[in-house]
């Protein structure tokens, strides 16, 4: 159904909406957008957890195997009567151009891993890539949804935006100016190829922002601490299945309050609350 995306004022709050031609009321065009992800939407109401049956298999490097984040967001959508069944498929500093290959190691294990049904494969790219060089990264998208598609047609594919770290910032260039560079970068890619994107960037940034006393990264300033591991798994739970992440119960090793603000911004970035 076409739409067209509109802005428009209420109670002094800049409000946006993606509605069809015929909801056209006192708002103001915007111009035609495609907001590709999350793929809920704030006007949606979060789904029943318990109707919730799912497998889940994580494609990626370091950014996704630290702190076993997979198992994070399993035990957080299990918390919630969710029954996920995750995966992983990971090597540090791995590209995906190089996992759609057969002839590279993890390549081959992936070719494994699809013949088991899935029913979601979610993308994570070496953590540069797709600022430094968006070809190779779209190749790589490209090459690994064929692939998927090809042997699982009904499978649904997201991609896994990352933050940014001091070390890959531009000279002068603050972590979430450099953040919005790669969260651009994985929009034009999900866009190009039709594939929702889960935003934990933006996750990871609006923490950066307002919750100074949560250090979402490790000992390097570059890979995620638990906590950052935490925020990830919420975020993508909270953007693929719209559930209520804020209702979930699992700590891990966080403390409860640490565990309710970071499921707060979760559920905020997947119902596109934050921006």
């Amino acid at each position: 159904m076409m739409g067209a995306y509109y802005v428009c004022m209420r109670n002094n709050i800049v409000w946006k909406y993606l509605l069809p031609s015929f909801a056209l009321s006192s708002c103001t065009i915007a111009g035609n957008v495609n907001l590709s992800v999350p793929k809920s939407s704030s006007e949606e109401q979060p789904v029943d957890p318990t109707s919730i049956k799912s497998s889940v298999l994580f494609v990626g490097n370091s950014f996704t195997f630290y702190n076993d984040m997979p198992v994070i967001a399993q035990n957080l959508g299990n918390s919630l009567g969710m029954k996920l069944s995750i995966d992983s498929v990971t090597k540090g500093s791995q590209k995906l151009i190089d996992t759609a290959s057969s002839t590279d190691e993890l390549g081959a294990e992936f070719d494994e891993k699809l013949k088991t049904p899935f029913d979601y494969f979610i993308l994570q790219e070496q953590s540069t890539t797709p600022v430094n060089n968006y070809d190779t990264f779209n190749s790589g998208v490209q090459a690994m949804k064929n692939k998927i598609l090809a042997a699982q047609p009904n499978a649904k594919i997201y991609l896994y935006a990352t933050w940014a770290y001091t070390a890959m910032t531009n000279q002068g260039e603050t972590i979430p100016e450099a953040e919005s560079r790669i969260r651009e970068a994985y929009h034009r890619c999900g866009q190009a190829n039709n594939l929702p994107v889960v935003d934990v960037g933006k996750a990871f940034t609006h923490a950066y922002n307002n919750n100074k006393d949560i250090y979402l990264y490790g000992s390097d300033d570059k890979h995620p601490s638990y906590e950052g591991s935490y925020l990830s798994a919420a975020t993508h739970v909270a953007s693929i299945f719209n559930v209520d992440i804020r209702e979930a119960s699992f700590l891990g090793s966080v403390n409860a309050k640490v565990s309710s603000t970071l499921c707060d911004i979760a559920y905020n970035v997947a119902k596109g609350i934050i921006k």
